[in-house]
């Protein structure tokens, strides 16, 4: 991601309590979305976002996993 003008820049950001986000933003700086709860470790956070991204995907375009 980030190559192309075009695509959404992914981030990992940490809240004032040290926490770990992520922060998924649009090429006109407009967020589309971000993790709803900090986590102290890194990694729990990548996975319960790239979980609830799976979840999404199945709910509303199952044809995007195939």
């Amino acid at each position: 991601m980030g190559n192309n003008k075009r695509e959404p820049i992914v981030e990992e950001i940490k809240d004032k309590a040290g926490d770990h986000r992520l922060r998924v933003t649009a090429h006109n700086g407009n967020i589309l979305t971000s993790s709803p709860e900090g986590y102290k470790n890194k990694q729990d956070c990548i996975d319960s976002s790239v979980t609830s991204s799976i979840a999404i995907l199945k709910k509303y375009n199952p044809e995007l996993l195939k």
